[in-house]
């Protein structure tokens, strides 16, 4: 008899599996296209600024090598969280379930972790404009954002506005990629930042795409050629976004490109059998290792925020 109930739990296990991975891709997320993905390697991870001095020096033949020394503006952190759930059978349920409410339960837990997923990341994007923990971080000894009208450029003193009022429209968003591609890096110097992605809540879907795939100029009747859709952006509609006009203009990931949205992944959802002491069951634990945080803000303007 033990050798057919094992049998039957291996049934059950390849069953909770496929409809855990089922749930899970039938909600689709939006975080990794927003988000730069890192494996941490510490549950405290710090991520560090640098900025160099901005001098290119004329020498003399034979002259000495200038030196540019490398300075650390700002350490930025993000702590690691764990979350864990639990999918319990009953005593009746393998034997005369035949499955279905099993894989039901295990479909729904797969689409709720990737849910959360996406929630926590959204949530970052939506409180970017603020200062404080665990939303806001540190440049030079000051607190700042995502988005500001007066974001920190390194130790230069200086600050630069990354933050456009008024609604998406053709001018709000030239205005941005005005900002992006004049947006300096730490040392003060233009950075020289590629406008690459349009994230935009679901409200603004077909403004957004009216925008930036029209042919034609979308806010007039002539025949004019729209600027707009050369840009080439990727289009990225959130769902989950709690602000309807709120949209955020990024330069691709990667070293010289938008830096400031983080998430640091340990260990993706995963799903393990035990027997439940207490009650002899099978039961289905799901834990997973994720976070999010604001690291820097280049390469990133707000619009509408």
């Amino acid at each position: 008899m033990a050798t057919i109930a094992n049998n039957l739990l291996a049934e059950v296990d390849k069953k909770v599996l496929e409809s855990f991975q089922s749930g899970a891709k039938a909600y689709v997320t939006k975080y990794q296209d927003v988000f730069e993905i890192k494996v941490p390697q510490r549950k405290d991870e710090q991520f560090s600024i640098l900025a160099l001095n901005n001098a290119v020096t004329q020498v003399n033949d034979g002259g000495a090598y200038a030196k540019s020394d490398i300075t650390e503006v700002a350490q930025n952190g993000i702590s690691m969280n764990l979350y864990k759930e639990s999918v319990q059978l009953s005593d009746f349920s393998v034997a005369y379930d035949n499955y279905g409410s099993i894989e039901m339960a295990a479909m729904d837990k797969g689409r709720q972790f990737n849910f959360k997923i996406d929630s926590l990341g959204a949530a970052y994007i939506d409180n970017c404009t603020s200062t404080t923990a665990p939303y806001g971080f540190t440049i030079g000894g000051t607190a700042t954002s995502l988005v500001s009208d007066t974001n920190v450029i390194g130790n230069t003193g200086v600050t630069y506005d990354n933050r456009i009022t008024g609604a998406l429209n053709k001018t709000s968003l030239n205005n941005a990629y005005t900002a992006l591609k004049k947006m300096p890096g730490h040392d003060g110097n233009i950075a020289g930042y590629q406008a690459k992605r349009l994230l935009v809540p679901q409200d603004q879907e077909l403004n957004a795409w009216q925008i930036t795939r029209s042919t034609g100029e979308p806010e007039s009747a002539n025949n004019n050629f729209n600027f707009t859709n050369t840009m080439g952006l990727e289009l990225i509609v959130w769902p989950l976004l709690t602000s309807t006009s709120a949209c955020l203009l990024m330069a691709d990931k990667g070293y010289n490109g938008s830096r400031g949205v983080v998430c640091t992944v340990k260990q993706m959802p995963k799903v393990k059998r035990i027997i439940s002491q207490t009650t002899g069951c099978p039961e289905y634990q799901i834990d997973m290792m994720i976070a999010f945080g604001f690291v820097d803000w280049l390469g990133t303007v707000g619009i509408n925020f």
